[in-house]
């Protein structure tokens, strides 16, 4: 407010530097938008960092679970059979016996994306394409005058 006072010459003994409508100070704020651009993008840069560096280690973790439960799934079947006992013909059990395949997982996921986002891609070409065209005036083709 005082900037604007200042330079439209409503303070006394103050002479005008950045006359409206305010150059300066147009530039100014636009070099602190574009900082203060800078700085937040840097900051998300380094949580979004984070944030995949504690996903990475979320994943190890559960892997590591997962490998533990399948392990002590063995140790009871094992003890199972130990004790005399038939363990029963359970497709469910002995998919989960198996050790998890997180390559298989990841690349069944890949193709899952892959083929939503080309769907998605091909509805949305095929919206744009059902849309109408404007129509553009034809031209004389005489010569032009």
């Amino acid at each position: 407010m005082t900037w604007i006072l200042w330079n439209t010459g409503y303070i006394p003994g103050f002479t005008p530097i950045d006359p409206f409508p305010f150059g300066l100070l147009t530039m100014i704020v636009s070099l602190e938008a574009i900082f203060l651009a800078i700085f937040v993008l840097m900051a998300q840069r380094r949580e979004a960092s984070v944030a995949e560096l504690r996903e990475e280690i979320t994943l190890q973790v559960l892997m590591r679970a997962e490998e533990e439960v399948t392990k002590s799934l063995q140790l009871v079947a094992g003890l199972y059979q130990r004790l005399g006992h038939k363990l029963a013909e359970d497709a469910e059990l002995a998919d989960m016996m198996k050790p998890l395949d997180a390559d298989a997982i990841e690349q069944l996921l890949t193709t899952q994306i892959d083929r939503a986002t080309g769907s998605f891609r091909a509805a949305r070409n095929a919206e744009v394409a059902e849309q109408p065209r404007p129509s553009v005036p034809e031209t004389p083709s005489g010569p032009r005058t």
